[in-house]
C-alpha cells in the first residue's frame, strides 16, 4: 500500500476510500489514520465512521482522539447509524466537518440512510456539510 500510494496516488491527488472497521483485523481505525498521518498531503475516506457493524460502537471515535490530521473524512455507511444516535455522538466528537454521506449500496437500502440523515439530531448546516459538502472537499473532482 505504501508503494501504491506513494507512486500513484498521492502524485496524481487521488483521495483513498477504504473499508474500516472492528471486524476487519487488517484494517483498524487507528492503523487507517496512523497511515493517514504519513501522507498528510493525501485526502483519505474511512467507511462506516472507522467503526463497522461488530465490536465496540465507539472504536472510530476513541481512535480519532489520537489523531491530529486533517486528510481524513469518514463515511456514514454503517448500520449503526440507525436507532442509536452513533450519528450524533460522532458528529460531537469529530466533528460535521469530516462525515460524508454514504449508504454502503447495494447492501443496503440507500433511501434508508436518506431518511436517516433526514431525521438525525443535528443542526441544518451539520446535516448539509454531510449530504454533500464534505464529500467536495474529500474528492474536490465532484466540486468540478
Amino acid at each position: 500500500m505504501i508503494r501504491l500510494i506513494e507512486a500513484e496516488i498521492a502524485r496524481r491527488d487521488m483521495t483513498i476510500l477504504s473499508h474500516v472497521g472492528n471486524e476487519a483485523p487488517n484494517v483498524q481505525a487507528s492503523d487507517f489514520l496512523r497511515l493517514a498521518g504519513r501522507y498528510p498531503d493525501t485526502r483519505f475516506v474511512a467507511a462506516h465512521l472507522a467503526n463497522g457493524v461488530l465490536g465496540s460502537r465507539h472504536g472510530g471515535m476513541n481512535a480519532w482522539r489520537d489523531f491530529q490530521g486533517r486528510n481524513v473524512w469518514m463515511d456514514m455507511a454503517t448500520l449503526r447509524t440507525f436507532h442509536t444516535g452513533i450519528l450524533e455522538e460522532y458528529v460531537k466528537v469529530v466533528g460535521p466537518d469530516v462525515i460524508c454521506f454514504g449508504t454502503d449500496a447495494p447492501l443496503y437500502w440507500p433511501p434508508a440512510f436518506v431518511r436517516m440523515l433526514e431525521t438525525a439530531d443535528l443542526d441544518p448546516e451539520a446535516r448539509e456539510k454531510i449530504a454533500w459538502k464534505n464529500a467536495t472537499r474529500a474528492f474536490p473532482r465532484l466540486a468540478c
